[in-house]
């Protein structure tokens, strides 16, 4: 969802020079039970079962609703007035560029999954600009409409198959409601892997769960 700032970001935070997590020994791969795929040539693997969450390429209609309600409030704050079904055009672009979403329809709770491949030419990135977009992520989430007294952390994660890989845990307030979230960002050439999870902690078995599937998550090349 956060995806397009990232990209646009990179090449500003590729100078930073703060300090990178030491790696994380990769541990032996647990038994992958779910395979679901990304792309024709990649699929993610957890060692449990998504039961209970809808793993789908469309986009729910409540996470649509949402995100076209702070579109609305980011062009009113820039006094640009729009319609409501244009709107919902640009809300539905946006979450358009990721492949995938796996969410609780009841509790709202949704994880989204987007793999961006290198453009033509452009060197692998290093693992201080993998933590370094990791860092700007939770800059990203700070700077959206709404959001508030955000507190986070980012850390080095071992991914299976993924050269680099780093998680950002945040909790936040969003118009004064609190909020988790999750997003482990990484590469596994020739993709740049986006993985992000918001939990508006209606069940609070959700989190737990949802920790436990990112942990145990794994690339999966064809």
């Amino acid at each position: 969802m956060r995806k397009i700032l990232l990209l646009i970001a990179i090449a500003f935070v590729l100078a930073s020079c703060s300090t990178v997590p030491p790696p994380v020994v990769l541990s032996p791969p647990s038994a992958v039970v779910e395979v679901v795929e990304v792309t024709p040539d990649v699929s993610v693997g957890f060692s449990q079962k998504l039961d209970g969450w809808v793993v789908s390429a469309d986009v729910p209609a409540y996470l649509l609703e949402e995100t076209a309600h702070h579109i609305e409030h980011e062009l009113k704050h820039k006094g640009i007035t729009r319609s409501h079904d244009e709107i919902r055009d640009i809300a539905l672009k946006r979450l358009a560029a990721n492949e995938l979403f796996i969410y609780n329809a009841s509790s709202r709770a949704w994880i989204v999954i987007d793999f961006s491949p290198l453009r033509e030419g452009e060197e692998p990135p290093s693992r201080q600009a993998v933590y370094n977009s990791a860092r700007y992520a939770a800059d990203s989430l700070a700077g959206e409409e709404g959001v508030s007294d955000v507190k986070h952390k980012v850390t080095a994660v071992a991914l299976q198959s993924a050269e680099h890989a780093f998680r950002l845990d945040a909790d936040y307030l969003s118009h004064g409601e609190k909020r988790k979230f999750v997003g482990i960002i990484g590469f596994a050439n020739p993709y740049w892997v986006f993985v992000y999870y918001t939990d508006e902690l209606r069940d609070p078995g959700d989190y737990m769960f949802v920790d436990a599937v990112l942990s145990s998550m794994t690339i999966v090349r064809k």
